[in-house]
């Protein structure tokens, strides 16, 4: 963190340099107009700065946020909140109960966008001979994307100079990537569930399947996902900031999910009754309706040779994350779950 601050602060330096070159020194030309340019550029170059600034610390905050709800096993009740708390303020109120009274969490400086903003104002003050008030209006968080975040930030900076003063009113925002983030959806899970949760040091992070060659692949496009723990995006599921919140509302924009490998299961009778998309297993949420779901099954057992598949492409046993799954029916064809053969509608 503290070399990409210097880089940019390296580039506010020579953008502010190069402004009084810019204009020749002659006569004509006073100190007070070179003044007003340098200001104007060193304003513009903020937005730069702060959209940087906003990208590296809002990863940060991402993943330090998740992590901690996953360490509590607690979400925070309002995680947009918790989430502009810890990067406006540096720490975190979250909701009592199931927190505790009075409870604070202090973030780690990488993810604090506001002591960010401080060291630019010192630093501009010390440094440049500009003495700027960068005041943060507001900090939201949004989502129109199933992959990523959008950070938007109103501020305001006021410059008061010998010259002139100048009071300015700015919105920018930054996507931020969700990849790579703990999915909390696996470890904070209904109580009946706790000890078939993921082991800790495993716990899945969100990682998009947009290989589109897979989508011919057999027995499905989502073995490979469900494999290789890949969330592939749908508007029947809940999206980032819904699962961040405990929502499972589906999200017509930004909807992803993953698919829980009955192979994972040890205890089979765990499976009865179940989805095996994600959000779903996890939060215990039955089937209301069982002809919305099928089961899709390409391997069978015989003897005591072990499994042989219904299928002709070599998926071995070890490899069966897919088999046995309930799906909603509405997903068979964006997954390549259509083939008969493998398609059970007794859940």
């Amino acid at each position: 963190m503290f070399t990409v601050l210097a880089v940019l602060i390296s580039a506010l330096v020579l953008a502010t340099f190069f402004t009084y070159h810019s204009v020749a020194l002659d006569v004509n030309v006073d100190n007070s107009k070179l003044r007003v340019q340098s200001v104007n550029k060193y304003i513009d170059q903020l937005d730069v700065y702060l959209e940087d600034m906003l990208s590296a610390t809002g990863s940060k905050t991402l993943f330090f946020t998740s992590s901690i709800m996953i360490g509590n096993n607690s979400y925070f009740g309002n995680y947009n909140s918790a989430f502009v708390e810890c990067m406006v303020n540096g720490k975190i109120t979250p909701i009592s109960p199931p927190w505790p009274n009075s409870l604070t969490i202090n973030c780690p400086d990488s993810t604090y966008f506001a002591s960010k903003v401080n060291y630019l104002q010192n630093f501009s003050r010390d440094k440049l001979n500009i003495n700027p008030i960068i005041t943060i209006n507001s900090l939201t968080l949004n989502q129109t994307d199933p992959w990523s975040v959008i950070l938007t930030l109103d501020y305001t900076v006021t410059i008061n100079d010998s010259y002139a003063s100048w009071k300015v009113n700015k919105i920018i925002s930054k996507d931020v990537s969700i990849v790579g983030v703990p999915d909390p959806t696996y470890m904070i899970v209904d109580s009946s569930l706790m000890s078939k949760r993921y082991n800790m040091n495993i716990t899945p992070y969100f990682s998009s399947f947009y290989y589109s060659n897979y989508y011919l692949e057999q027995p499905s496009s989502a073995h490979n996902a469900t494999i290789n723990k890949k969330y592939f995006a749908w508007n029947g599921a809940p999206s980032f900031l819904s699962r961040m919140n405990n929502d499972t509302t589906p999200s017509a924009c930004c909807g992803i999910t993953s698919i829980v490998s009955p192979a994972n299961i040890t205890n089979q009778a765990l499976l009865a009754g179940k989805c095996n998309l994600d959000f779903m297993f996890w939060k215990n949420i039955p089937l209301v309706n069982t002809s919305d779901y099928l089961r899709y099954d390409f391997w069978i057992q015989q003897g005591e040779e072990g499994y042989y598949a219904r299928i002709s492409y070599g998926v071995y046993p070890n490899d069966q994350g897919l088999n046995g799954s309930v799906i909603p029916v509405a997903l068979k064809d964006q997954l390549n779950m259509t083939n008969p053969n493998y398609i059970n509608f007794t859940i």
